[in-house]
């Protein structure tokens, strides 16, 4: 660990701005490679406290109070927690028809569609973290059985959209979609890819 420290006071004093460029890319990588699997422990937890559910309400007669609100944030976390990964291997959504109907400009209508999800995520994350700090500041909590504060939930939401904007930006510049750092993440690559 100290060397990869050492490496990357190193790479700052000699590259500057291309090393911090360098290293800020493999930290998003990291970050939603661990996004990644947090969003498949939640989607793992889901079915675990549903089927728990069932089981308590239909063979026990003794329904919880919190599973249902439970299931419904980590189904939120989850979501918003996998979309940078879907993004990064180009399994979003991707319109094709311009590239269908103009090949030769693939790569400049590429860099355009990326712009355009870069500034759309990056403007709702932007309005969404406002949204947070509002939340936070007014301590607004969910309405429900437990009620927890709202940016404990909300903050996914600006995370997802953040990181997605942050993965157009890297695609306007890197081709293709882009491998997860982390081997046991399956690089599966989406119709998004195909351009």
């Amino acid at each position: 660990m100290k060397r990869g420290a050492v490496s990357f006071y190193e790479d700052l004093k000699g590259g500057g701005m291309k090393a911090l460029v360098r290293w800020g890319r493999i930290a998003h990588d990291y970050l939603t490679d661990i996004s990644y699997v947090l969003a498949a422990v939640a989607i793992t937890l889901m079915g675990a406290i549903y089927s728990m559910e069932v089981v308590l309400r239909y063979f026990f007669n003794s329904p919880t109070r919190w599973s249902t609100e439970t299931v419904a944030n980590l189904m939120l976390m989850m979501l918003f927690l996998s979309l940078p990964h879907a993004t990064r291997s180009m399994n979003h959504i991707a319109v094709t028809l311009v590239v269908d109907l103009f090949p030769r400009q693939a790569a400049m209508v590429d860099r355009v569609l990326n712009t355009i999800g870069m500034v759309l995520c990056g403007l709702v994350a932007y309005v969404s973290f406002g949204e947070n700090v509002r939340q936070y500041v007014n301590m607004i909590e969910t309405s429900g059985n437990i009620p927890i504060p709202k940016w404990w939930l909300s903050i996914w939401i600006t995370y997802g959209f953040a990181s997605m904007a942050i993965w157009y930006l890297r695609m306007i510049f890197e081709r293709g979609p882009i491998r997860p750092r982390m081997k046991f993440i399956s690089a599966v690559v989406g119709q998004g890819g195909e351009q």
